[in-house]
C-alpha cells in the first residue's frame, strides 16, 4: 500500500510540474553561429532600410505558438535575391516566433525586439519558409539606424554600439550610445545591455538572458576616432553584393 501512495505521489508531481512548465512558458534557448560581415551579406534574400510602421501578434495554426508580424515601410531596397518572395518592394512584413497576447507572453532568445517608428537597416532570409526569426544570424544582420541631432545624417547602431570600421572581414564597433550629435557619441548609461553577439565569445554558444541580451561583462572598446555613416555601411554592403 505504502509503494503505491509513493508511485501516486511522485505521478502527482510529475504533473504539477509539467502543468507549470506549460503554463509559464519560458523563453525558448537557441544557439548562434558568429558569421563574418560577407557570410551575412551572401547569406541574405532582401537586404532593405526600413521604418517600423506596425506590429501585431497572432496565434500560429495549432493556437498553441505567438507570432509578431512586424511591417516595414521600405526606404531603400538594396538587394532582392532571384530566389526571394517579395509580394511589394513598398511594403514587408517579417514574422518572428513571440509576442504577448493578454496575459499570455511567449519569448525566443535571439529573437529581436522592434520599436514602431524607428528605422532599421536589414538583412533577411526571405525563401517561403518559417523562421523563429528571419534576420542573418540572429541579430548579427539587424542595425538600427539613428539620426545626428545637428548635421541630420544617419548612422547605423549594431544594438547600440556604432560601426567604426571593418577588419578582416568582421566589423569593429565603438562604445555603447544613447545617440550622436555633431559627430559626437554620446555615452549610453551605465549598465546597457546588449544583444549577446556583442560579447564576441567563440561560436556556436547558447544565448543567455530574456530576449537574448545579457549585461556587459568586459570593459567597453575606446571611442573610435570616426564612425560609419549609413551611406559608407551600404557602400561596403553593396561591395559584397556585387
Amino acid at each position: 500500500m505504502q509503494t503505491k501512495k509513493s508511485i501516486l505521489l511522485i505521478c502527482y508531481f510529475i504533473i504539477l510540474l509539467c502543468t507549470m512548465l506549460v503554463v509559464l512558458e519560458p523563453p525558448c534557448c537557441a544557439m548562434q553561429i558568429q558569421l563574418t560581415f560577407d557570410k551575412v551579406i551572401k547569406s541574405s534574400d532582401v537586404i532593405f532600410v526600413g521604418q517600423v510602421t506596425d506590429q501585431q501578434c497572432r496565434y500560429g495554426p495549432n493556437q498553441n505558438m505567438i507570432f509578431t508580424d512586424v511591417c516595414f515601410e521600405v526606404q531603400e531596397l538594396m538587394y532582392q535575391s532571384q530566389k526571394a518572395k517579395l509580394s511589394s518592394s513598398n511594403d514587408i512584413t517579417l514574422t518572428f516566433a513571440g509576442g504577448q497576447i493578454g496575459e499570455r507572453g511567449f519569448s525566443v532568445s535571439d529573437v529581436p525586439s522592434f520599436e514602431t517608428g524607428e528605422v532599421y537597416l536589414i538583412c533577411t532570409i526571405m525563401d517561403g519558409e518559417t523562421y523563429a526569426s528571419p534576420i542573418v544570424g540572429a541579430y548579427q544582420g539587424l542595425y538600427r539606424i539613428v539620426k545626428d541631432e545637428l548635421t541630420g545624417i544617419d548612422y547605423p547602431l549594431y544594438g547600440s554600439r556604432p560601426i567604426s570600421k571593418i577588419i578582416k572581414n568582421k566589423l569593429v564597433f565603438g562604445p555603447a550610445v544613447s545617440g550622436i550629435r555633431g559627430s559626437a557619441l554620446q555615452p549610453a548609461a551605465a549598465g546597457k545591455l546588449e544583444p549577446a553577439n556583442f560579447l564576441n565569445k567563440e561560436a556556436p554558444q547558447p544565448s543567455a538572458g530574456f530576449k537574448g541580451i545579457r549585461a556587459w561583462i568586459s570593459p567597453p572598446p575606446p571611442v573610435p576616432e570616426e564612425i560609419m555613416n549609413l551611406d559608407q555601411f551600404i557602400a561596403e554592403i553593396n561591395k559584397r553584393i556585387e
